[in-house]
């Protein structure tokens, strides 16, 4: 089978991620870079200005990214795919969504929160649901309104765990770090550090924006290490500390999940995040997921843990066998492939979900 990719395929990107899983399903994988197309977007769309001050109008964008768009519609009829997956989907316009579908099942997965007024928002995402063969997202109440925009047929797609990123191992036991913090600054990151900064040894990885933007008199300067980890960097330290958080950002409450919820356990180190009903669903609370409501809760949550060695490892080795036998990106390239064609998509030869 032949399966189009729309998207970015730098190393820690998911296009590259999905591209792993397809080809280790045994099957053939078209790239269409989307870094590789800015030249057919129009040059005063180009530029920062035209850029931002198109974000919020659909025709300013449509006119803007005919040649993208057109890109676009001539990748899918000349390669021929059995589906065209799409990430996220910047800059398809309905019509050339609806023109791609001539020739391909249209599969379009989004990974942050395309409908309401978060950063990631775009005119265009607005239109995809009723345009796509599947709408994936990640939230069970974002499918409600991807429902609500006209969805033909909308499922959840959860993020998962690349091995080729993030590979597996077991969690160290003697931790070289109490709790670690692996991301970027923002204020409610800071309000939520800030407490456990002044009460236990934390960690931070991230952009220097944490030297630079926190309070003068704030703890977290102290604990900053230096730029973000990936890869394999970034799963020695997981493995190599008592507790990584996950603070799951706005636009993924109150029921979702990030990267992070799965990367953690996948590399073997233990993850304590934000309660969602999305977290739960996958890792339950207590035997393979470890969850706070707020910064009280997440203060005494740490403390327990880094108290009881037994329940973190037990909860890290149960969280990484559900990651590794159920959250692969070959099991989600399967789940495309399944909404795609309806269920009835040929599994690999050599059993790759087995």
């Amino acid at each position: 089978m032949k399966v189009l990719i729309y998207g970015i395929f730098d190393q820690y990107h998911l296009g590259a991620s999905y591209e792993r899983g397809f080809q280790a399903l045994g099957h053939e994988v078209v790239r269409l870079d989307v870094h590789e197309m800015s030249h057919h977007l129009h040059p005063w769309i180009r530029s920062r200005v035209g850029y931002r001050l198109a974000i919020d109008s659909l025709a300013a964008r449509r006119a803007g990214s005919r040649g993208w768009n057109q890109r676009f519609v001539e990748a899918v009829r000349t390669s021929a795919p059995d589906v065209a997956f799409l990430l996220n989907g910047e800059m398809l316009m309905p019509e050339a969504l609806r023109e791609a579908g001539r020739y391909a099942k249209v599969a379009l997965f989004h990974a942050d929160n395309p409908f309401e007024r978060f950063p990631a928002r775009r005119p265009e995402f607005l239109k995809a649901p009723r345009e796509v063969d599947v709408y994936f997202v990640w939230s069970r109440r974002l499918l409600g309104v991807a429902e609500e925009l006209g969805a033909r047929n909308s499922r959840l797609l959860p993020f998962g765990w690349d091995p080729g990123i993030h590979p597996a191992g077991t969690l160290s036991s003697a931790p070289e770090h109490e709790l670690v913090f692996i991301g970027n600054w923002d204020r409610e990151r800071e309000a939520w550090l800030e407490p456990l900064a002044r009460r236990f040894s934390l960690k931070i990885w991230g952009s220097d924006l944490w030297a630079k933007r926190t309070q003068r008199s704030s703890a977290l300067r102290r604990c900053w290490q230096g730029d973000l980890l990936h890869g394999r960097e970034s799963a020695d330290v997981m493995r190599s500390s008592k507790i990584v958080l996950n603070l799951v950002r706005a636009q993924n409450l109150p029921d979702g999940v990030n990267m992070r919820t799965c990367e953690v356990p996948g590399a073997g180190g233990f993850a304590l995040s934000n309660r969602t009903s999305g977290a739960q669903e996958l890792f339950s609370e207590g035997t393979a997921g470890a969850y706070f409501a707020d910064p009280g809760e997440c203060q005494a949550r740490v403390e327990h843990y880094l108290r009881h060695d037994d329940e973190r490892v037990s909860i890290a080795s149960e969280a990484h066998a559900i990651v590794d036998r159920t959250l692969r990106y070959t099991h989600l390239a399967q789940q495309v492939l399944d909404g795609a064609l309806g269920n009835s998509t040929a599994r690999s030869a050599e059993g790759a979900l087995a």
